[in-house]
């Protein structure tokens, strides 16, 4: 039973150091903008046959432990897959899809920050570059064809329609930092009611001892006065005896 214990501490260890590494190196990918490391892919496969494997043993984590570990790892699931999409609109639809831990370590947020800083810049580039790629099609084309209302017309739908798609992101981005402060005012309110009935029962537990220390002092009071009165007792039938016993000795003199 100790072996089994040790063993999954262990393991446990083990899955706590790969992802750690994992997520320095998702991180690492998005802040210097570089191509997926095979080797990433890999260690995440191993990370979910290790929960797996700690999972089915006996001796293991709780289940909110467990719970965390397979939030983290969906999460560098959904990284790697992220990464993976070349479309910068593909890719923020695909991040936001991705689902994040509630309550994630350094580096999760770190991964989050740089994922958010990288893919809105991925999608202004592309916004930017786009636009400026119709102006100069739709301008030459217009030289050539005289048809400045048309080419204005479509320059303005394609705006337009970047626009929505915009927008609409912007609804998905809110509604999913909605969604996350909904959970975690939750779980602080929550923590408040524990927090308040931990100090209930506290002041409940210091009421309690405070009764059974002033029984145990008025017992010990009245023991001590039993013991005097006792006492007291013990000398006078002495003193009695005395005085009797020199009385019998004068009259027998």
């Amino acid at each position: 039973m100790v072996f089994s214990s040790s063993t999954a501490y262990h393991d446990e260890t083990n899955i706590k150091r790969l992802l750690k590494r994992c997520e320095e190196m998702s991180n690492q990918k998005f802040e210097e903008q570089v191509e997926i490391d095979w080797r990433l892919e890999k260690y995440i496969e191993s990370l979910e046959n290790m929960i797996e494997e700690l999972d089915n043993k006996s001796y293991k984590p709780t289940d909110d432990v467990m719970a965390s570990y397979r939030k983290r790892l969906a999460f560098l699931k959904g990284i790697v897959n992220v990464q993976q999409v070349e479309n910068p609109l593909d890719k923020m639809k695909t991040y936001q899809a991705t689902p994040k831990p509630t309550l994630g370590s350094n580096s999760n947020r770190d991964i989050e920050h740089s994922a958010n800083e990288t893919i809105n810049t991925e999608v202004r580039d592309d916004l930017f570059g786009k636009s400026e790629s119709v102006l100069r099609k739709r301008t030459g084309a217009s030289v050539l064809k005289s048809d400045d209302s048309t080419d204005l017309d479509d320059i303005l739908k394609y705006h337009h329609t970047m626009q929505e798609k915009i927008a609409d992101n912007m609804l998905v981005l809110a509604r999913n930092i909605k969604e996350q402060s909904l959970i975690a005012g939750n779980i602080i309110r929550n923590d408040s009611v524990n927090v308040e009935k931990s100090s209930q029962l506290a002041d409940n537990n210091i009421d309690h001892l405070r009764i059974q220390s002033d029984k145990l002092q008025e017992n010990t009071r009245r023991t001590s006065q039993c013991w005097i009165w006792i006492l007291i007792i013990i000398v006078l039938v002495v003193f009695i005896n005395m005085v009797l016993l020199m009385k019998m000795t004068r009259k027998k003199t």
